[in-house]
């Protein structure tokens, strides 16, 4: 993963390197999805899923140990979400078939690729926020964090009900605002809020709004970043990378996510030159082209990171 070459969010391993397993249900988590969906619609709670690999991934460790653990998030953190723990470690003794099935599942509905990964999503299960890894945070920051995250379905919610009043290009327009407060990856949105993505570019296939251009953008981020990291992962020579991942930018006159994912990309070939300050203004053009996404959160982090 790109973000473990900047040393910052600590993303561990791809998905498909290790076997599906299991350790024990801490107290106050389910692993059972559907019972969780019930209980969080039954008492009006939103779903914290956790993505962790128990056994050997060490971010997910000091997460649990120095927050979920905690006497402060087990007393906090409930009364505003159902806690469910999706574990993959190697050791998958005590998992039963049915959950390994489970969790196999929900890796590929939510498009998770790293360790460990949080993701809040309302009783039905539709994500509204997503981030990786584990910053360090204290049990009291971690609470607030969820808390202030709350505020992003609320925002969502108002807009999509405002989307359901409206026509035409205000309809669009909501459903955009609504997207908007979701700072979630381009892959995550494509397979979550396809319906409104559909919708949106129907109501503006003349592209008067500028909404068809930007969900069309949206759409190809998730290709974009897959032969970015071909190119990283094939071209040895960063300068030879850095020009590659830039005809691509001129050549598709890329914009909005997929222009981040590209720019991200040429951040990581200039940071295997050493050369830092090159590679700080070229992670800030990657978080200005798509300020709310989920990697221009991170991107922060990053910069605080290789500039130490």
């Amino acid at each position: 993963m790109l973000l473990t070459k900047f040393h910052t969010v600590a993303t561990c391993l791809l998905i498909g390197v290790f076997s599906i397993a299991v350790q024990a249900v801490p107290k106050g988590w389910t692993e059972d999805v559907a019972a969780a969906k019930k209980s969080a619609t039954e008492g009006t709670k939103d779903l914290l899923l956790e993505f962790t690999g128990s056994d050997w991934c060490p971010p997910c460790k000091m997460l649990k140990s120095r927050v979920f653990d905690s006497a402060h998030f087990q007393a906090e953190a409930p009364k505003a979400f159902v806690l469910v723990k999706l574990d993959y470690p190697r050791d998958k003794s005590r998992q039963t078939a049915a959950v390994i099935a489970q969790n196999n599942e929900m890796a590929e509905q939510y498009r998770v690729a790293a360790f460990p990964t949080i993701i809040l999503a309302d009783a039905k299960g539709r994500p509204y926020a997503q981030w990786s890894g584990y910053g360090g945070e204290t049990p009291e920051q971690y609470t607030k964090k969820l808390t202030e995250k709350t505020k992003l379905r609320a925002a969502r919610d108002a807009q999509l009900k405002k989307a359901g009043e409206a026509t035409g290009l205000e309809k669009a327009k909501a459903l955009d605002a609504a997207l908007d407060a979701v700072p979630i990856s381009a892959t995550l949105l494509m397979a979550t809020y396809k319906d409104e993505i559909a919708q949106i570019m129907k109501l503006d296939a003349d592209k008067s709004a500028g909404l068809f251009n930007k969900y069309e953008s949206i759409k190809i981020a998730p290709k974009i970043e897959e032969q970015v990291q071909e190119i990283l992962g094939t071209t040895e020579d960063a300068a030879a990378a850095y020009a590659k991942i830039e005809k691509i930018i001129k050549d598709k006159k890329l914009n909005g996510l997929a222009l981040q994912e590209a720019l991200f990309g040429m951040a990581l070939a200039k940071f295997r030159t050493e050369d830092i300050p090159a590679t700080v203004a070229l992670l800030k053009k990657a978080q200005a082209a798509a300020p709310k996404s989920e990697k221009a959160e991170q991107i922060p982090q990053i910069i605080e990171g290789i500039s130490k």
